[in-house]
């Protein structure tokens, strides 16, 4: 059962409101909106845009250029969980590092131009963001990302689609914007699926229609996303939580499936 009403994801926005953080999330940062091209997008009076992104400015979810503020950029990402709620399995909190081939050499000269891991010294490092990847430089043989929430049907489809959605990309940019960075061209990088959301599981449908919240060390059952979902959070036995749930799932519905057809025979043996 998907949730259909985006004012429960959103904090009672309108339609258009969230429309237009939809459209604002979905342009590159770096492209400036007016509210022009909004209106053109939307197919609605300047008048209508101008009045609904002044209430998104009065809810701290735009800047002044139309950009997303951090808290807009929850209420996207939100959004585009709710967009992406037909798909069974969330990946969340997906991380890994670039398999380099060598150090990169350049490492010293372009530290200080970019936003430092950390003020302690021990931290020399520096990070950059790209199509709301994170990457953190540790060290010139130590390069480490984190990923945005990846959708699919099976364990296997989320890392797919993050090779092809996120790494396979973030790999051309930084090689584009570093010269000299060596990642390997066969084996580009090595990654972890953290935790692993199961959206509108049924037994999570129910929590979520009493508003029962329930959390262990290794499972969670909430909404907290704006759909029901049952997650694996456990950073060692995640994937191996999920597996058991969708093998469950495979023997509850084989054996639903069994007695359904002993029933049909049956019936016709009659």
């Amino acid at each position: 059962m998907a949730c259909n009403n985006t004012r429960n994801l959103t904090g009672g926005l309108s339609k258009a409101q969230a429309k237009i953080i939809m459209i604002r999330g979905f342009t590159k940062e770096e492209n400036l909106l007016k509210q022009k091209d909004f209106a053109e997008v939307l197919k609605k009076p300047l008048t209508t845009v101008n009045y609904n992104i002044k209430v998104l400015r009065n809810k701290g979810l735009l800047t002044k250029l139309n950009n997303l503020t951090p808290d807009g950029k929850v209420v996207f990402q939100k959004l585009k969980g709710y967009l992406n709620n037909t798909r069974k399995l969330r990946g969340h909190k997906l991380s890994g590092e670039f398999i380099l081939t060598e150090g990169y050499r350049d490492f010293e000269l372009v530290r200080n131009k970019y936003l430092q891991i950390s003020k302690s010294p021990k931290h020399r490092g520096f990070r950059v963001e790209f199509e709301e990847c994170i990457v953190l430089f540790y060290s010139p043989q130590k390069i480490c990302f984190y990923l945005p929430d990846v959708y699919g049907d099976s364990i296997s489809e989320i890392y797919v689609e993050a090779y092809e959605k996120y790494i396979s990309p973030l790999k051309k940019y930084l090689e584009q914007m570093f010269k000299g960075i060596m990642i390997n061209q066969y084996e580009i990088a090595s990654v972890t699926i953290n935790h692993l959301a199961y959206q509108n599981h049924p037994l999570a449908e129910i929590f979520k229609q009493f508003n029962v919240r329930y959390a262990s060390n290794r499972i969670e059952v909430d909404h907290s996303h704006g759909v029901a979902e049952f997650e694996t959070i456990h950073k060692k036995h995640s994937l191996e939580d999920m597996d058991k749930i969708l093998d469950y799932e495979k023997l509850i519905r084989g054996s639903f499936s069994c007695n359904q057809n002993s029933e049909e025979d049956k019936n016709e043996g009659e």
